[in-house]
């Protein structure tokens, strides 16, 4: 019993390390693409280079245990309604006090 309870902790951090490096790839690849262009990008741009990449990101296994979060990320990506970037910050301000 203790010993799975070992193995789920291990699960369950691995699945937070994965879900809050895709959160801070995704926030560094959208802002590198802001800095590199001349002009505005629009909120619809945005949610589409995010798609394209969770889109890529998917066919990756490295990301295996967090498909599931990451599909609710394309999902979020396709609704005319949700800001993507607003809620990648509110989750990276929130798994890390530390960054503002």
């Amino acid at each position: 019993m203790d010993g799975n309870r070992c193995m789920s902790d291990a699960i369950n951090d691995t699945q937070e390390r994965l879900f809050f490096e895709l959160v801070v790839n995704s926030l560094i690849r959208l802002y590198s693409y802001i800095d590199s262009v001349d002009k505005y990008v629009s909120l619809q741009e945005r949610k589409r280079l995010l798609l394209v990449y969770y889109k890529r990101m998917l066919d990756n296994p490295k990301y295996k245990p967090i498909r599931q979060d990451m599909r609710g990320f394309i999902h979020g990506c396709r609704s005319k309604s949700f800001d993507m970037e607003a809620a990648l910050l509110k989750l990276y301000f929130s798994s890390h006090p530390c960054a503002y």
